[in-house]
């Protein structure tokens, strides 16, 4: 479809639509709205701009003459994260225990805790091959607790994070999809299910877990709701929410979040840590450990499917676990673009803090094992690659509030065909 040019204005009324009533100067809601399933949120190629009001559009001259319309960037302002992380330790174990290491042997990864969701399934980026997590790090929206055999489970504030147990149960709608990992007392897969129906805090699932716990972390599905039509079946998670034709990334579902390692005093030894960015897009990391000196890793993962060590050590024993490095979800070059929220407080310093580090997304193209996160970053407190931040670390209650305006160069230059200047380049 070529360009068009006309005095607008345009209105998308969606559900707003009513029949209007003849005889009177105004619309006056009568009866019903117009039914469409598919009604907002729109959507916009490389965003929106506000017209100059100095100079005048000639009609009909758009096609095939680019930049003739003076205009400013509507920059949009992303919310990457909107979420509570999982506490972080002082000694990093809770991806893999420590351990003796034997070159190109994969270490035994943990069981599900706090933080940690095992045999998760999902579609790796562009594939339609299904394939399954061995560890999701902060998976899902929330938490609940559930029953074995009970279809219901409660919303808990103090497990959730949240000012309200109501404002929780609002994320929850009947016939939404949903992914509960280690619900099933076997743990060799997750609970898929659908909502019937939320009274109060109370959600009705259409299946009933076979654990009980009150740290079930619950996600979507990648099939938004039981109304598609065919009543097609989910197979895994999917961080997004459909709002009419599209699929939106849901913030409280972003957190990404980097990995450190420990070893015995002389230890020495490289691992490989090998897994999944928050789009599901495949990455590794290569990390050298520093005896008993924590050593963290500068990039930031959603799952971890191998810990492989690059060499053999009996002599010493290392250990993985979660930092508090979080990633954000498009490209960030410079910080002036960035806002961040820690544990209530607006990040006010730039660049390296004592109360928060940002990085700038790593352009290196070709990625590498030692480079850093793609899209950027932000470290909250010391337990990150920068020894900088003296902030509060992450306790499971402190929430994590990451936003971005994307500048003009980023937005008109990202395209199919080169998506970098939002998305970074291809992690490896």
């Amino acid at each position: 479809m070529s360009a068009t040019i006309n005095s607008g204005p345009f209105v998308s009324a969606g559900q707003l639509m009513v029949p209007f009533t003849s005889g009177t100067n105004t619309p006056i809601p009568v009866g019903s709205s117009e039914f469409n399933t598919d009604a907002g949120p729109s959507l916009s190629y490389q965003g929106d701009g506000i017209l100059d009001c100095r100079y005048y559009v000639q009609k009909d001259y758009g096609a095939g003459r680019q930049g003739i319309v003076y205009a400013h960037l509507n920059s949009p302002y992303i919310l990457s994260c909107d979420a509570v992380p999982a506490a972080s330790a002082a000694t990093p174990v809770n991806i893999a225990a420590a351990a003796a290491i034997v070159s190109g042997t994969p270490m035994t990864l943990a069981a599900a805790s706090a933080g940690i969701s095992t045999a998760v399934p999902f579609y790796p980026f562009k594939s339609n091959t299904l394939a399954t997590a061995n560890i999701a790090l902060d998976f899902g929206f929330m938490a609940a607790a559930t029953n074995a055999a009970n279809d219901t489970f409660s919303i808990n504030g103090t497990v959730t994070a949240t000012a309200s147990s109501l404002l929780a149960a609002s994320n929850f709608y009947p016939g939404q999809w949903l992914v509960l990992p280690n619900a099933i007392a076997s743990g060799a897969s997750a609970l898929i299910c659908y909502v019937v129906s939320v009274s109060g805090t109370t959600i009705t699932l259409s299946a009933a877990p076979t654990q009980t716990t009150s740290t079930q972390m619950v996600g979507t599905a990648n099939i938004p709701n039981n109304s598609w039509l065919g009543n097609p079946t989910p197979a895994g998670a999917f961080p997004y929410l459909a709002g009419g034709l599209g699929g939106f990334l849901d913030p409280k579902q972003s957190i990404a979040r980097g990995v450190g390692i420990v070893s015995t005093s002389g230890g020495t030894a490289t691992l490989q840590i090998q897994g999944y960015d928050i789009y599901f897009q495949p990455q590794t990391e290569n990390i050298t450990a520093n005896g008993a000196t924590v050593v963290y890793g500068n990039k930031t993962w959603k799952f971890i499917q191998a810990v492989v060590p690059q060499a053999t050590d009996a002599g010493h024993t290392y250990s993985v676990g979660t930092s508090d490095l979080f990633g954000f979800v498009v490209r960030t070059d410079r910080w002036e673009y960035t806002n961040e929220f820690w544990n209530g407080s607006f990040i006010t310093a730039a660049g390296p803090a004592t109360t928060g580090t940002w990085t700038a997304g790593d352009q290196t193209n070709p990625a590498t094992t030692t480079t850093k996160d793609v899209r950027g970053t932000f470290q909250p407190s010391a337990r990150g690659p920068s020894a900088t931040p003296t902030g509060q670390v992450a306790n499971g209650t402190a929430r994590l509030g990451l936003f971005t305006s994307i500048p003009l160069y980023n937005l008109t230059s990202a395209t199919p065909f080169n998506p970098a200047p939002i998305y970074g380049v291809v992690p490896v």
